[in-house]
């Protein structure tokens, strides 16, 4: 399970459907959690589209990735500073 948390200053653009099978994905107001049900070695990109209400910058809490029935294997990122910006400003 990778649980992406999502700015204060944004909300989600578009909700995409994911197939069963490689992924699920739940949108939640101030996360997005994503189960996976085999997750190949090797670095991902995933794309969450988001919209910003607002502008400014804010804190990012870490994502948490970790096993969904054994939760004492995990591992988590730092907290990062972003800027949010309306491209269409």
């Amino acid at each position: 399970m990778l649980e992406i948390s999502i700015p204060s200053v944004c909300s989600y653009h578009n909700k995409p459907l994911t197939w069963w099978g490689r992924e699920h994905r739940e949108y939640h107001k101030e996360k997005v959690s994503i189960y996976y049900e085999t997750l190949p070695e090797g670095k991902k990109q995933i794309l969450i589209d988001l919209v910003p209400r607002y502008t400014g910058k804010v804190v990012l809490n870490p994502a948490l990735m970790e096993h969904m029935y054994f939760p004492v294997f995990h591992g988590n990122n730092e907290v990062k500073k972003v800027r949010v910006e309306n491209s269409e400003m």
